[in-house]
């Protein structure tokens, strides 16, 4: 834990260094003693210490950060630091099945869209890949989990191909488009919870 502890305090330059409110730094001190070391949420909360301890930024140390870290699952981190990357994530979601689509078929129902091959290829760059997750079949409680925390919601990215929606839909075995962004919350979270000055 000491260790985790004086990184936190190494990464605020030594003029900006206050005394961390308790109610921020005993919980997450208490929370780091059974870390382990490399894992991601571990380096949340040494962030997040380390921003209540900087006068320059210890207003990104929201109170609610310490819990929501607390509700994390890795894969959910995951998630969150992919949307950050795009602004926006698309999601194809599989209509009745549990099975996600894989990079091919993703690809393939793409193609069958009828729509300009730009949108497509803006599609594709924005789309996320659930092979990155370790439990990919979880995703479904990742996104309602992340929704109700406050750190993503739905967008309206997809509104100029709607149209082109209901040729993702076969009885079944179709797939559905819909587009997901950080919320300012979930944005102060991750600034808060990175290494970044």
């Amino acid at each position: 834990m000491e260790r985790y502890i004086e990184r936190a305090i190494r990464q605020v330059p030594e003029a900006e260094r206050i005394a961390p409110l308790e109610s921020i730094a005993l919980p997450i001190a208490e929370k780091l003693r059974f870390q382990a070391e490399g894992d991601p949420i571990t380096e949340l909360y040494i962030n997040l210490l380390s921003r209540a301890m900087d006068g320059q930024r210890v207003g990104e140390a929201h109170p609610a950060f310490f819990t929501i870290i607390t509700q994390l699952a890795p894969d959910e981190l995951l998630f969150l630091n992919d949307v950050a990357m795009r602004e926006e994530a698309i999601i194809m979601a599989p209509s009745g099945r549990k099975v996600y689509p894989p990079p091919s078929e993703r690809d393939r129902r793409l193609i069958e869209l009828d729509t300009p091959h730009r949108i497509v290829v803006t599609i594709k760059e924005m789309m996320f890949g659930y092979e990155m997750l370790n439990q990919p079949e979880m995703f479904p409680v990742y996104q309602e989990h992340l929704q109700h925390l406050g750190l993503i919601e739905y967008s309206n990215v997809m509104e100029p191909i709607a149209r082109d929606l209901r040729l993702m839909r076969e009885p079944g075995t179709g797939m559905t488009l819909f587009s997901i962004q950080l919320t300012q919350f979930g944005k102060l979270f991750l600034k808060a919870g990175t290494q970044e000055r």
